[in-house]
């Protein structure tokens, strides 16, 4: 892995935490407008397991280079979602009330 001057796992932990924050401006753009059965927990979900392969197979980050397979599905996971609520039930706090 040749990332430069940043380690692996800070990589893919604050890459989460962007994702996270991305995520809830776009749901509090787009949620209102989105038909259908699926929950926002569902697809943060979805877009939280797809990071793991944008790790793998985008930025060829390999499980040892984060301590192991579990870390890389695992690293970051609180920062991901509680990012992802805070800037979507703060953006709705802002501009809906």
């Amino acid at each position: 892995m040749s990332q430069g001057r940043f380690k692996a796992d800070s990589i893919v932990y604050w890459g989460r935490v962007i994702a996270g924050a991305i995520l809830g401006v776009i749901f509090f753009i787009v949620w209102h407008n989105i038909p259908g059965s699926f929950t926002p927990i569902s697809i943060a979900l979805l877009i939280y397991l797809a990071s793991y392969y944008i790790f793998r197979l985008v930025l060829k980050i390999a499980p040892d280079d984060v301590g192991g397979e579990t870390q890389l599905y695992l690293k970051g996971i609180g920062g991901f979602f509680f990012c992802w609520l805070f800037t979507w039930i703060l953006l709705s706090s802002f501009f809906f009330l």
